[in-house]
């Protein structure tokens, strides 16, 4: 508690002159990834401390950031949420990034923060899965990985994110590139459903539009929270 109340002081003092400038400017734009519904509690607490910023808030979308700096048209202020997605590396290739030495940085693991002082993690998220009680036996639900390949999830069971490279590469780095390759080959012949959307997928399953998905571990237990009869989350990554 020491350490912390140490760093809040230190970071405030450093961000004095951060803030009065901001004054002037009265607004910050946020891209991010993360979610609308956590968003808007990040957002909440922000303008609470500081209640002559406003924040306007935007989906963090590479391809729109590089077109927008190209086209020197300069809206997003802060990027976050997008080091797993290769953005990060897109950006600082292209010299659009600068570089931010949080004075809380220094509490950081080592791999958790850019040693030239480009990034910094806020968050780590965990890949559950999440899966619909009322479908799914309590004998049934998966306890490994391998449980998804048996034959009873073949034929439209498991709904998967178009875009969950995120999982596959952490699988990849886990298990060495032999095993994680052979293993999703099999999943593919499970017959999934697609979807982009991390949330949505997961709604879908508490809906009972299919027994189970892999998704992130906070949007499964939101719904868990809820209090929803359908909604059931176990083994993660």
């Amino acid at each position: 508690m020491i350490l912390t109340r140490c760093a809040t002081v230190h970071g405030q003092n450093q961000s004095a002159d951060l803030v009065a400038q901001a004054k002037k400017e009265g607004r910050v734009t946020w891209y991010t990834t993360v979610s609308i519904p956590e968003s808007k509690q990040f957002m909440d607490m922000f303008e609470k401390q500081y209640p002559f910023i406003k924040v306007d808030l935007s989906g963090a979308l590479v391809n729109r950031i590089v077109s927008e700096y190209a086209a020197k048209n300069y809206v997003a202020d802060v990027l976050h949420g997008m080091s797993t997605r290769g953005g990060f590396t897109v950006l600082k290739q292209r010299n659009i990034i600068g570089r931010y030495e949080s004075p809380e940085h220094k509490y950081l693991p080592a791999e958790l923060r850019d040693k030239n002082g480009y990034w910094g993690s806020t968050f780590q998220n965990t890949f559950v899965l999440a899966y619909n009680k009322r479908n799914v036996k309590p004998d049934d639900v998966p306890k490994t990985y391998e449980d998804l390949l048996k034959p009873m999830w073949k034929g439209r069971q498991i709904i998967n994110d178009t875009d969950n490279f995120e999982w596959f590469d952490g699988l990849l780095n886990s298990w060495g590139r032999d095993k994680g390759l052979a293993y999703f080959r099999r999943l593919a012949q499970q017959d999934q459903i697609f979807q982009r959307g991390a949330r949505g997928r997961i709604q879908l399953v508490a809906a009972g539009e299919a027994p189970l998905t892999i998704g992130y571990g906070p949007h499964a237990q939101s719904f868990v929270n809820q209090g929803l009869p359908s909604s059931g989350c176990c083994w993660s990554q």
